[in-house]
């Protein structure tokens, strides 16, 4: 992954968190070992810095909760165009992915984050996958899933046959 595109997803990752105010210490695990799969141990504490910096808000009007705020809604949709030119669909849709694995890993998908990534979607001319992995990520129970849409590769055979699925015995 290039050092722009890291650092676009840092800053998404931050964005989110600013709108939530997430748990720090669970976002900043999260980002550490996002980091880590990456990148070298000496390169790790510059986009934690990076991160730490643009997770701050800096008005006491960005402290409305209720909705994204203007100056995040232009930094995602720049930041989306930014990649947009950089990256093909399949990096896009890690993109996408990678953003939603933040919101579900740090307990951070409420609406304002949820909204965050549905306009980076946008941007990125997604909206199908969009609401594919919205639809997968918000599944509690596997054989809840109604879409064949969805494939569910594992190693058990699931009794739905309202969902695709591919049985590997070899996974561990």
């Amino acid at each position: 992954m290039n050092e722009e595109i890291l650092k676009a997803l840092i800053e998404f990752f931050a964005i989110i968190n600013r709108q939530i105010a997430g748990n720090v210490s669970i976002d900043r695990k999260y980002i550490e070992q996002f980091l880590r799969s990456h990148l070298s141990k000496q390169n790790i504490d510059g986009y934690l810095d990076l991160y730490d910096q643009k997770s701050i808000k800096k008005n006491i009007s960005e402290a409305d909760d209720s909705k994204t705020s203007m100056r995040d809604s232009v930094r995602v949709i720049g930041i989306c165009k930014k990649i947009n030119k950089t990256l093909d669909l399949d990096k896009k849709i890690i993109v996408l992915v990678r953003l939603f694995e933040f919101v579900k890993t740090t307990g951070l998908a409420n609406q304002n984050g949820v909204e965050i990534i549905k306009m980076a979607a946008d941007v990125f001319g997604l909206q199908r996958g969009f609401d594919i992995v919205f639809q997968f990520i918000n599944y509690d129970n596997i054989n809840d899933i109604s879409t064949k849409n969805i494939c569910i590769i594992s190693k058990e055979k699931f009794s739905s046959e309202l969902f695709s699925q591919i049985q590997l015995k070899q996974l561990d």
